[in-house]
């Protein structure tokens, strides 16, 4: 057993050391550094068993998972904490929780209701919950809290990109990815460059009368010479500092200058007054930028179905499957690891491997994207990596796809060079690609990373899964059953979208046919029957608009029509109606429906109970539905107005109705 564990073998007779307590980070299984930041709160207790347990949760979990769960651990004890505060203020002191067998299901959910009171998110009280239960049956040195989390509303499922912003997409890596080619054949230009010297440079010619300013410079052998003189890789970031300092590069004197100085004076002082090529884009016409990485990135993306881990888990120098060139020469299989587990209970590093088919002859194929990644890198491949403030160590960085940084960034970030398998410089270089290229989608344009990094795998999906059989997919996506990926296809993204199209596309042809009055079935036969019926429109003389309409006089079907309407015979029931099938309610009818609810309400208020109260009741309830649910506010407006100019407008027996429409009935 670890010494931690060794400490909590026993919950109730818990030794802390001093050493554990000053513990106050850990480093992530990514890599990255995880801060206790709650060990300075108000209400931590060193000698609470609630609190030193808590501790001692981050402490085993926050290691063997990624930093960002890591993190979202420490704030969700923090929020734990401040939720204590406020409980102990509020409560007595026999209710202050101090071991933690003390978080009951009732003090947990009220840690919720905080949380909900603060507008925090649940994800915290569901990540406290997670870590208690995965060190409880990891470790076995904490009980076994069996606690709930509110539920919440489902995330929106990840949806792939609309057609016409896939389009946009693509042609903005290909046309991407052209400019990558050409530089590297611009390296071959660089490469048989003449470099410069002092004497060959044409401020320093006598005769000239060129200054450095008007001086137009070849790119090409300015890349030469910095290169044979191993800039900006071959020489430490502690020889380069000195030689580009402020006043360094804003000065420059003929035949007292090194030639390198003179080129950067000449590339960062003097570009900044004739808008002429700066040092960052000299570099960058021979060295990769982290845009340039992340638009191979994002193409092996949408190519391979992969997640962004998988893609940038490539190994550069083994990434061919051994069946590559079995069955044809042009045909390679590509693949990769897929390192993290699945599931809270399962180790971090769980390996999987990811296969992808690939064309050799196609350019823009997986294959030949990782051979041009892998060629950008190139220069800078066996250059050792700079600090880097991202990372506390270089474990995330993958040599395939290297870029170089801005050189402002250099001694800023300690950083000459990196790898966009680092999420944040992946994240910078995406949005930089879609700074540059214009993708947009339903009349907006994405800007950032989240716009489509996730979409990608869904739009893959999308384009992709009428070509392959299920247990293919399965085997592509690594899947270890078919059956996973059959759920997964029903509730992804991908498979709701599609089933909006198909779903409004059908609405629209049903709704096309049902007002040509062509649709067949069930539902077209009775609203071609409706469509046909003479309906009687009852109207009471002196008002303009009608009260409403019946379907079929001769079969009413309210209750107790029986014992009124002898069969065969018209019913003229006009009190029952709002109780019939056969009723037909218009637009009009508002007005009238609104002068019944205000009658059927004086009369339950002002009338002792008897035997028509649960029937007035029942047709009270009709009448709102009728009126608030089916008209927007104006048309309620409206009819008001009708209402208060021709009052009254019914009776308030609406029985003495009948002999008035029986005498007006032509039959």
């Amino acid at each position: 057993m670890n010494p931690l564990g060794a400490a909590f073998a026993s919950i109730n007779a818990m030794n802390f050391t001093k050493e554990v307590l000053e513990t106050n980070y850990v480093i992530g299984n990514c890599g990255r550094k995880v801060t206790a930041d709650y060990l300075e709160h108000i209400c931590f207790d060193a000698n609470s068993n609630l609190c030193l347990t808590l501790h001692y949760l981050f402490l085993c979990y926050a290691p063997t998972t990624a930093m960002t769960h890591g993190r979202q651990l420490a704030t969700a004890i923090k929020y734990f904490f401040d939720f204590l505060c406020e409980y102990i203020a509020n409560n007595p002191f026999d209710l202050h929780p101090d071991k933690y067998t003390d978080i009951s299901v009732e003090l947990f959910y009220q840690y919720q209701d905080y949380m909900l009171r603060n507008k925090i998110s649940l994800l915290n009280a569901e990540k406290l919950r997670t870590a208690m239960g995965v060190v409880a049956r990891q470790h076995g040195t904490v009980p076994l809290l069996l606690l709930q989390v509110y539920r919440r509303p489902k995330p929106k499922k990840t949806e792939p990109l609309g057609d016409d912003a896939y389009h946009m997409l693509c042609q903005a890596l290909t046309s991407h990815i052209d400019g990558l080619y050409e530089k590297l054949e611009y390296r071959k230009t660089v490469d048989q460059a003449e470099p410069y010297t002092l004497e060959t440079m044409e401020p320093n010619i006598p005769g000239l009368k060129v200054n450095m300013r008007g001086w137009e410079v070849d790119h090409a052998r300015s890349l030469k010479t910095l290169l044979n003189h191993d800039f900006p890789m071959a020489m430490t970031l502690e020889q380069m500092e000195p030689m580009m300092t402020k006043n360094i590069l804003s000065s420059y004197r003929k035949n007292n200058h090194h030639v390198v100085p003179a080129l950067l004076h000449k590339y960062v002082y003097c570009a900044n007054y004739n808008n002429s090529l700066n040092l960052d884009g000299l570099l960058g016409l021979y060295y990769p930028s982290d845009l340039d990485q992340c638009a191979i990135a994002i193409f092996l993306l949408l190519q391979t179905g992969w997640n962004k881990e998988s893609v940038l888990e490539v190994d550069g120098d083994d990434f061919e499957h051994a069946l590559s060139g079995s069955i044809d020469e042009s045909l390679s299989v590509v693949f990769s690891e897929k390192f993290r587990s699945q599931g809270n209970e399962q180790p971090f590093d769980a390996p999987k491997q990811m296969t992808a088919s690939s064309n050799r002859d196609d350019p823009y194929s997986i294959h030949n994207l990782v051979l041009l990644a892998k060629e950008l890198s190139k220069p800078m491949k066996g250059y050792q990596f700079d600090a880097d403030p991202f990372l506390a160590n270089g474990k995330e960085r993958n040599e395939l796809f290297m870029f170089l940084r801005c050189w402002g960034d250099w001694f800023k970030n300690k950083s000459r060079h990196s790898s966009i398998s680092v999420p944040n410089s992946y994240v910078h270089g995406c949005e930089a690609f879609l700074k540059q290229h214009e993708v947009h989608e339903s009349g907006r344009r994405l800007k950032l990373a989240s716009d489509i990094t996730r979409r990608l795998r869904p739009t893959w999906l999308k384009h992709k899964k009428r070509e392959y059989g299920l247990n293919i997919i399965s085997s592509h996506f690594g899947h270890a059953d078919a059956r996973t990926t059959d759920i997964h296809y029903d509730s992804s993204g991908a498979a709701m979208a599609d089933r909006m199209i198909r779903l409004r596309n059908e609405v629209e042809a049903v709704t096309a046919l049902l007002i040509n009055r062509k649709f067949t079935g069930l539902l077209g036969k009775r609203a071609n029957d409706q469509a046909k019926q003479q309906v009687k429109i009852f109207a009471i003389p002196g008002h303009p608009g009608p009260l409403w309409g019946c379907e079929n006089q001769y079969q009413p079907d309210w209750k107790g029509f029986e014992q009124s309407v002898p069969n065969g015979k018209k019913c003229y029931s006009i009190d029952k109606c709002i109780g019939c099938s056969q009723v037909r309610i218009y637009e009009d009818s508002l007005p009238y429906l609104m002068e019944r609810l205000a009658h059927i309400e004086y009369e339950l208020e002002n009338e002792s109970e008897g035997a028509r109260s649960s029937d007035l009741r029942w047709e009270g309830k009709i009448l709102e539905f009728l009126i608030n649910d089916n008209h927007d506010e104006d048309t309620i407006k409206q009819a008001s107005r009708y209402r208060r100019r021709n009052a009254p407008l019914l009776p308030r027996d609406l029985a003495s109705l009948r002999l008035i429409f029986d005498e007006n009935d032509d039959d």
